[in-house]
């Protein structure tokens, strides 16, 4: 599914549009996090703090603090 997402992303670039650029790469965004949370076997809820329930785990605070440098 991201190597998908990761192809309409090109395709969205080539075409311009910025909203539907924005929108493919909040997506995949949300994918990586979803993939993030499954790898350290944490529960996800995407609704409720996203970033702190996706990256509750070991690989998600490794992830959380190199965002931080």
């Amino acid at each position: 599914m991201l190597l998908r997402r990761r192809n309409a992303l090109h395709a969205v670039i080539a075409d311009g549009d910025i909203i539907v650029i924005a929108r493919v790469c909040l997506e995949l965004i949300s994918l990586c996090m979803k993939v993030c949370a499954l790898i350290d076997d944490v529960p996800f809820t995407p609704r409720k703090r996203f970033f702190q329930t996706a990256l509750a785990g070991p690989l998600g605070r490794e992830l959380a603090s190199l965002s931080a440098i």
